[in-house]
């Protein structure tokens, strides 16, 4: 069970909140559907559902919920108070910095951009959690998903995911809502240095060889640096290849 109560206290006690309400379902088919709904009548909302029934991920993939083992919500916040860029990588740090303090003995939990937050290992990424962002009326509706209390894994995410519990952390979802909420709270108000340096030290491209899709040219090689606000450097047979973080998306 996730308690409502606890998350509003957590925002009541959130020095400049991101939003002025929550709310916990029990059952949602998409936290960004109910978000939007809620946003559309009143104030910024946080909305979280104890089940996600279907939960999308990004480039249109399905986020897996398993059985109340995940924590599934949306921030709904007004779009034009926010650079894009600099939202996607600030709620990417959020979604960071709320594992890492969930799993204090963890060191290989790292950001993977555009805004993944996987751990690091055996030469592979295994995500633990994720952020969706879709702009509807000028709203922007952040969807953060994180792997709470899984003990297994089917299919092809056997190789591709991982939970908190996992990693020996603590699965509860209700303190990792409330450490969501201060955490966006507050890399919302960073400003561009601070996200870049934080950026930096949990990077987990840097090094590594990726694929990437750059105006619609496929681009493969070694990533050299990671500005999440501005560009990718990217080593490749023809040389170090600067790609617009606009104009890229993972291949």
């Amino acid at each position: 069970m996730i308690y409502q109560g606890a998350i509003e206290t957590a925002m009541q006690l959130c020095e400049g909140c991101a939003v002025q309400r929550v709310v916990v379902l029990e059952k949602a088919q998409s936290t960004q559907d109910e978000a939007y709904k809620l946003a559309c009548i009143g104030d910024s909302v946080l909305v979280v559902a104890s089940k996600q029934t279907r939960g999308r991920g990004q480039r249109g993939s399905r986020w897996e919920d398993g059985d109340h083992e995940t924590l599934a919500c949306t921030f709904a916040i007004d779009a034009a108070e926010h650079d894009p860029c600099k939202l996607a990588a600030a709620c990417g740090l959020a979604a960071l910095h709320t594992v890492i303090g969930a799993c204090p003995e963890a060191t290989s939990v790292k950001i993977k951009w555009p805004n993944d937050v996987v751990v690091r290992g055996d030469d592979r990424d295994r995500k633990v959690g994720g952020v969706l962002i879709e702009i509807r009326d000028k709203i922007a509706l952040i969807g953060i998903g994180i792997n709470a209390s899984q003990k297994s894994w089917t299919g092809a995410l056997a190789e591709s995911a991982i939970s908190i519990l996992q990693i020996n952390g603590s699965s509860d979802r209700t303190a990792l809502a409330c450490g969501l909420l201060e955490q966006v709270s507050e890399w919302l108000n960073a400003d561009d240095e601070q996200i870049k340096a934080a950026w930096a030290s949990h990077d987990a491209m840097v090094s590594t060889k990726r694929v990437f899709l750059f105006k619609g040219e496929r681009i493969e090689g070694f990533v050299e640096s990671v500005d999440p606000l501005t560009q990718l450097c990217v080593r490749t047979n023809r040389g170090i290849e600067r790609l617009d973080v606009r104009l890229t998306k993972n291949a």
